[in-house]
């Protein structure tokens, strides 16, 4: 019983792995957690932090996922249409683990 508890144990660190490659380090006393972005018909997985402005943010995913993207390329968009400001902070924009973003 012990060893499948540590194997899905295991299994769910591998799945709390966060998008940006980074641990919960870099921000100072802020729960990070994993946002769902939707970009080119796939989802991914990001993980913010509440201070985090979301221009840095769009910055670091257009990074990751690629394609030649230049800083300053993707925005994100809620599910409702509602065009988030790069100047807006994950908190500000009322993002939670629940989130679902569209990235253009």
């Amino acid at each position: 019983m012990a060893a499948r508890r540590e194997q899905n144990k295991s299994h769910e660190d591998d799945e709390s792995a966060d998008f940006s490659g980074q641990n919960s380090g870099g921000t100072s006393g802020c729960a990070r957690f994993d946002v769902k972005v939707r970009f080119r018909g796939e989802i991914h997985r990001m993980s913010v932090a509440p201070t985090e402005r979301l221009g840095p943010v769009s910055d670091q995913f257009g990074a990751a996922v690629g394609g030649g993207l230049a800083p300053g390329r993707i925005s994100f968009e809620l599910v409702s249409g509602e065009r988030l400001g790069r100047e807006v902070t994950v908190a500000g924009a009322g993002l939670s683990i629940a989130s679902i973003l569209q990235a253009r």
